[in-house]
Parts: C-alpha cells; structure tokens; sequence
C-alpha cells in the first residue's frame, strides 16, 4: 500500500494527484513506482482533484444549487416494451427546493459526486 512510500514518493504522488499538466517523468515515476493493486483507484482521484471536479461540486450549495430529485427513466421490460422507472439522482436547482425541470448535469463526474454527497445529506 501507500504506507510503505518514502517521503519523496509522497510528495510525488502528492504532486501526481494535484497537477493537471504532468511532465512525463511523473508519469514513468508512476507506473514504475506505485503498485498495481492501488494505481485504478489513485487514477481515479487524479481526476476528480488535477481537474478540479471535486471542488466545483464541493462549492455548490445543497438544496439550493442542487438536490434529489425523482427523474423517469425508460427501461425495456422483459417482454421488449417500455418499462417507467423512478431514479434519484442529483439535478441543479433553481432556488430553494426547486429543481429546475428536465435538466440534469452535464458532466457525469459531477453528477455522481453531488449525487453521493445528497444522499449523505439526507442521511440515506
């Protein structure tokens, strides 16, 4: 695991997990030095925090910027015809508890990110 990096390695990994721009060394550092059971998951928060996903969805106000909300989504039943489904996942707001009709975000990080972030606000 991570616990067993040097200082260095760290600071490394730090600047790898924070740099939008990598000079390629960085990129040979990594492959090379970080292991293979953990780099799918190091990658993955790379891009929600190089690219600054995390903090756009962590400026957003709940309930006021964004929210729960039931969306239908068509669904193919098992004998081939349409299937109505309620899912609930975060849309944007236009004030207060009022979710703005038939508009979702367009960025599907994002979209999880406030989605996870509503349902620990709600306490699901």
């Amino acid at each position: 695991g991570l616990s067993s990096l040097s200082d260095a390695n760290r600071r490394a990994l730090e600047y790898f997990l924070l740099t939008s721009d990598l000079h390629p060394n960085v990129v040979t550092w990594f492959n090379s030095s970080i292991p293979d059971n953990i780099k799918l998951a190091l990658l993955c928060a790379r891009g929600i925090l190089a690219n600054g996903v995390l903090l756009l969805a962590l400026r957003k106000r709940f309930r006021v910027e964004y929210g729960l909300a039931f969306m239908s989504k068509s669904a193919k039943s098992n004998n081939g015809g349409p299937q109505e489904r309620a899912i609930r996942m975060a849309v944007p707001f236009r004030a207060k508890d009022v979710a703005a009709e038939r508009t979702e975000f367009g960025h599907t990080d994002v979209a999880v990110i406030l989605t996870l972030l509503s349902y620990y606000q709600y306490g699901l």
